[in-house]
This record gives C-alpha cells, sequence and structure tokens, in this order.
C-alpha cells in the first residue's frame, strides 16, 4: 500500500498539477494529510484508495479497486469514476457526491450513498444493501444503458421519474408519473419472489417478483408502468394488469391496466392512480377461465353485517353449484343448488334433517358441479 504523508504529499501534489494523467498501481491511503487533484488532471489508481485525510477534486478521480472514505471529500466540479472490472466495494460515509460515474462489472454499496449532481451507470449492476438507500437528489442528472441496473432501493425526487432498478437476475425498471404539479421523493425496490397467495377474483396469476415503494405521506397515488421480463405466465401481453396490495401478505388488489405493450419476454404494463405500496405484473383471467372457489370459514349469523352467512368467493363462475354441510358425524343438514351469496345462501339455519338454527360448532362443507368436488374443508359457526 503506498502511503501519503504530510511530506510526501507537497510532491504529489506538484506532480498532479503539472500532468495530466497520473496513475498508482499500488494501494493509496491518504492520512493526516490533504490530496488535491487540480481542473484537467485525471488521477488513476489501479487499485483501492482509503481516505482518512481530506481529497479535493477538481479533476477526474478514477478508483479500479475498492474504495473506503472516512474522511472529506470535495468534488465541487470533479467527478469520481468506480471503473473496476472485478467487484468493487464502495464505503464513502454519509458526503453526497457531485458527479459520480460506476462502470463495468458489480459495485457494492456499503451504506446510504448520496448523489447531488450527476450519476452515470455504463455496463454495470450497483448492489445496495437492505436497509439502506442510493439517493439522487432534486435536478440531479441520470444517464444508465438498457441493461444497467440498482439493485436494492433507489430514491429519486421529481414529478416524472424512472427508476433503472432490478434483480440480480432481472432489469425491472419503473417510471412513476405524479399528479401535475406535485414533486416527491420516492423510493423504489424490486425483489424477487411472489406477493402474497390471495388474490382479487380477478386476477389469475402473478408474476415472480415484485416491486416496493416507499413514499411520503402524503402520496395519493400516481401513474405507473412496470417494465417486466420473463412473465410467460401472462401467455399474452394483452392480460397483463398491475397488482396492488397494502403490504406483503394482504390481498393483491387489480389496478387495472390503461396501456401495455411488448412481449410476456420483455413487456411493460401502465396503470393510474397506484398506491401500492407494493406492486406486481398480474394476470386477469379470461374468456374460458374460471376463478379458483375460496370458502371463508367463519359464519356469525348476527345480522351485524359481517360474516353473517357463508361467503363462497367466486361462486357465481360455477352456477351449476351444489352446496352441502355435514356435521362432525357426516350427517348432512343443509343442500342447495345454484348457491350464489344473495338469494341462495347459508346463514346457519339447515334445509335438512334440522329445519332450525344450527349449534355453534365446526361444521364440514362441500362445494360441487356434478361429480367435481371444487371445494371441502371445514368452517366454524360462532353464535
Amino acid at each position: 500500500m503506498q502511503q501519503v504523508d504530510n511530506v510526501g504529499m507537497r510532491y504529489l501534489i506538484y506532480i498532479l498539477t503539472l500532468l495530466p494523467l497520473h496513475g498508482f498501481t499500488q494501494d493509496l491511503y491518504v492520512k493526516n494529510t490533504s490530496l488535491n487533484i487540480t481542473n484537467g488532471v485525471t488521477m488513476n489508481v489501479q487499485k483501492s484508495i482509503i481516505n482518512k485525510g481530506q481529497i479535493s477534486n477538481d479533476g477526474l478521480l478514477a478508483i479500479q479497486g475498492n474504495w473506503v472514505n472516512t474522511g472529506t471529500y470535495n468534488d465541487q466540479t470533479g467527478q469520481i469514476h468506480f471503473n473496476g472490472k472485478d467487484l468493487q466495494y464502495i464505503n464513502h460515509g454519509s458526503l453526497p457526491l457531485g458527479t459520480v460515474f460506476f462502470q463495468n462489472g458489480r459495485k457494492h454499496i456499503s451504506e446510504n450513498f448520496h448523489v447531488e449532481g450527476k450519476m452515470i451507470l455504463d455496463q454495470t449492476k450497483v448492489f445496495v444493501p437492505a436497509g439502506s438507500g442510493l439517493y439522487v437528489g432534486e435536478g440531479a442528472k441520470l444517464e444508465y444503458q438498457p441493461d444497467d441496473r440498482i439493485i436494492g432501493a433507489l430514491y429519486m425526487t421529481g414529478n416524472d421519474i424512472t427508476f433503472p432498478i432490478g434483480t440480480p437476475e432481472k432489469n425491472l425498471p419503473v417510471r412513476l408519473v405524479l399528479p401535475e404539479d406535485q414533486v416527491m421523493q420516492i423510493g423504489v425496490v424490486a425483489k424477487p419472489g411472489p406477493l402474497s397467495a390471495s388474490k382479487e377474483n380477478t386476477i389469475s396469476s402473478v408474476a415472480e417478483f415484485y416491486w416496493e415503494l416507499m413514499t411520503p405521506e402524503n402520496y395519493q397515488g400516481a401513474e405507473v408502468t412496470l417494465n417486466f421480463q420473463d412473465a410467460r405466465f401472462l401467455q399474452s401481453i394483452e392480460y397483463a394488469r398491475i397488482g396492488e396490495a397494502e403490504s406483503f401478505n394482504s390481498v393483491i388488489k387489480d389496478a387495472g391496466c390503461i396501456m401495455f405493450s411488448g412481449s410476456p419476454d420483455f413487456g411493460m404494463v401502465t396503470s393510474e392512480r397506484v398506491r401500492g405500496p407494493y406492486l406486481t405484473v398480474a394476470r386477469k383471467y379470461i374468456k374460458g377461465e374460471k376463478a379458483p372457489i375460496n370458502v371463508l370459514n367463519l359464519i356469525s349469523p348476527n345480522n351485524d353485517g359481517y360474516n353473517d352467512f357463508l361467503l363462497i368467493e367466486n361462486i357465481e363462475a360455477y352456477p351449476d353449484n351444489t352446496v352441502s354441510i355435514f356435521d362432525r358425524w357426516g350427517v348432512k343438514l343443509y343442500e342447495v343448488n345454484a348457491y350464489d351469496n344473495d338469494q341462495v345462501k347459508f346463514e346457519g339455519v339447515g334445509n335438512e334433517k334440522l329445519r332450525s338454527n344450527l349449534a355453534q360448532g365446526s361444521y364440514y362443507y362441500m362445494v360441487s358441479v356434478g361429480k367435481e368436488t371444487l371445494a371441502s374443508g371445514f368452517f366454524e359457526l360462532v353464535r
């Protein structure tokens, strides 16, 4: 490691001032002193820099190794390039950067990272750890290539914002357009894996990836465009919707679709007034498909408007249904055809052997069409 102390620094500054290009083939350790890179000078460090002193950069500082900054770094007019082809670890601290260039390979940021001027991505993936964020300030410029992405939470400020984010395997950019005259800071992160298995009855299936929005309290929704790849479960791009949920495990609701393009392999879907904060690509049920039966396993028939009857979700898709209810010994207590949750529904009263209010307890249900059983299981009757 090449260490720069007070004595050697005067000579180093003299070199950097006179020569337009200077290279270091060893690690550079700046401690208890100042390093000035003047305008027009490029300092290329082929290995790592550890800064425990003060660096003023009005030129270009290019680093191919790791960057550890626990001192002071000023770059009012300068640029810092992280251009190593191998994995680079970047620990900059809380001080904001003016212009930063991420190029080649993978970059790992160790904590919150702030850019106020310009950030450029070129053939790279920037990893942000969980619990931290990469913050691009209001008015800062962001340039990137189609496959470049931030893997982790990216925060940006504006009215019409595109987030170049994704997972390690997939490029999943998001665009948010806020209502006119609204400007706010919003964070977005893309994650692998599906959201909750519970879906609104218009949704057939969802993607094996999702997004999470981090929004201020006054966020009231935005026009959202989700870009995706490898979503072959859609079968056709015209079946794409945006699904949204209030929490990771809550019901995924259909946020609709006002525009789509591309294909299930590489496509996009847009919806308006999306709130989230959890978003995914969803596939709607199409003609010829039927939503699965879902029986809510609690009934409390006391006319309070909650669980007063046995709710069977999506039963309307099966008009030729038969619903049967048995006690724990297998005795049939209730059976009807064409159950519809409206005119024909179970409200705790038997219509077979016992034609009166059934006692509190557990009962077995079976929903069938002809000889096919669509759903069966137990529910609890509470009085």
